[in-house]
């Protein structure tokens, strides 16, 4: 179920225009795990963010059913079957043959999906297509070492009926966190960690954790910030970095901007900030503009909170969201815990966070 923040009497939903250009994260009231219209894995109505290897559905009730690519040994009656390692994935077929890469460009997932009404045109529940149009090694991870890393320019197809791109809205070239987008319209595979979206928690953090599963990750979307700076267990293959199951539910809750760790986000597209490790040793690009520490940050969401990221926003609806964490304990139902500045906490209890935020709003 997916909840939203009341503020004042408006309503404030998911925003789709530009969602992934956000260097926060991607919506203001809730969505899951960067999941909000605009750059979540849709195939239709339906969330199409993980799948799994061996046809068990997942929480939009989709079902993977195989490769299929005309003119191989990959075919309507014999699909191919697909294996996520890692952060790459392969096809194999029944003689013993393995497709990767390139290769797969012009094939398509056959999935098995629900059907909606209330979709336009509607969809009648039975077998749809999730094309890779294009493959690509453009995209390079953010922490060292800055390998390349594969991508997927995806469509969806319900054979007869629609056709459209799996990730709706593609980020800027450079995000406003100063990230780099070299791959701005394609998604990332990889397996090894599982998300539950309505809490934003990391639910699994190894490879036999994750089991079967896999995840689909539109550039922009919190779980590809998570890939690319290599707070999941592929990301983290062949890098010094080792985060925790507790670290990465940490990044997880700072892009999303689930200060309350409730999984309730309260943010916007197009947010300015600023991030680092507390102690050095990890960090987000420098960004300009850049004025107030925001809140420093553990598996549980903000401890404390100077100026939120939305503070300074000429949008009052916007600017309102740093009251409501900080004082949202007040109200009834409260929607966050106390929120103490962090100027007011010693240093000792700081230094036993995580990652910091710093926010365009002055101080």
């Amino acid at each position: 179920m997916l909840r939203t923040v009341l503020i004042t009497t408006a309503l404030v939903s998911c925003i789709q225009p530009d969602e992934p250009e956000l260097g926060s994260t991607e919506q203001l009231g809730v969505c899951p795990i960067g999941m909000c219209g605009g750059n979540s894995p849709l195939l239709g109505p339906h969330k199409a963010e993980e799948l799994n290897e061996k046809g068990v559905e997942n929480s939009a009730k989709i079902k993977l059913l195989g490769y299929i690519k005309a003119g191989s040994t990959c075919s309507t009656s014999r699909p191919c079957k697909v294996d996520v390692v890692g952060r790459q994935m392969f096809v194999r077929d029944i003689y013993g043959g393995t497709f990767t890469g390139s290769t797969l460009a012009g094939g398509y997932l056959s999935v098995w999906q629900p059907g909606d009404s209330n979709f336009a045109p509607p969809l009648p529940a039975g077998n749809a297509r999730i094309w890779l149009d294009s493959y690509s090694t453009n995209a390079k991870f953010w922490q060292s070492p800055y390998e390349p890393l594969e991508s997927y320019g995806l469509s969806y197809e319900v054979p007869g009926i629609t056709r459209g791109p799996l990730c709706l809205s593609p980020p800027n070239v450079v995000d406003n966190e100063g990230n780099p987008w070299l791959s701005r319209f394609e998604a990332f595979f990889f397996t090894g960690d599982r998300y539950d979206h309505d809490k934003m928690t990391v639910t699994a953090s190894t490879m036999a954790e994750a089991g079967d599963w896999f995840n689909i990750a539109c550039a922009g979307s919190a779980t590809a910030k998570l890939l690319l700076n290599r707070h999941t267990t592929a990301g983290a293959l062949g890098s010094s970095l080792n985060p925790t199951r507790a670290q990465r539910q940490t990044m997880l809750k700072m892009y999303t901007g689930d200060f309350c760790g409730t999984g309730t986000t309260y943010t916007v597209q197009g947010t300015k900030i600023s991030w680092g490790k507390v102690g050095g040793g990890l960090a987000g690009p420098s960004v300009t503009g850049i004025n107030s520490v925001e809140s420093f940050w553990t598996e549980n969401g903000a401890i404390c909170m100077d100026r939120h990221r939305l503070a300074s926003s000429q949008n009052t609806a916007e600017a309102a969201l740093e009251g409501m964490v900080r004082n949202g304990y007040l109200a009834s139902p409260p929607t966050c815990r106390q929120m103490p500045k962090c100027s007011e906490l010693p240093t000792s209890t700081l230094t036993g966070t995580y990652l910091w935020t710093a926010s365009a709003a002055l101080p």
